[in-house]
């Protein structure tokens, strides 16, 4: 009876390792299904393309300025003028600026001309 329960688990466990005893038996099959995967794994990182930073060209900015409390009048005088003033004077190629000053709140888009020679 014991024997009987020994040999059970022991075909449960030959069942388990089926993977072990066939790499026991054919050592080159699993030697060249290494280098296989090694290989291709290789070659998958050469293949991937890699770009920290891609070249985009959006040629629209949006910023907003958010002061609770503030006027209209207020964020114009102090924020969407001085703004405006800094942006043209600092970037180049810009074609239309739009500036929308609300109760708290200042909106401002630039659109700007992409030339070839500006990334």
């Amino acid at each position: 009876m014991f024997q009987q329960n020994r040999d059970r688990g022991s075909n449960k466990h030959l069942t388990a390792m089926w993977i072990v005893i066939l790499a026991l038996r054919r050592p080159y099959t699993f030697i060249v299904l290494a280098i296989f995967i090694l290989l291709s794994g290789g070659l998958a990182i050469l293949k991937t393309p890699k770009d920290i930073f891609p070249s985009i060209n959006i040629p629209v900015v949006a910023v907003v300025w958010t002061y609770t409390g503030m006027e209209p009048t207020e964020v114009t005088n102090h924020i969407t003028s001085v703004y405006e003033r800094v942006l043209t004077t600092t970037v180049n190629n810009i074609e239309h600026i739009e500036s929308q000053s609300l109760s708290g709140v200042a909106v401002r888009r630039n659109a700007t001309c992409a030339s070839p020679n500006h990334r």
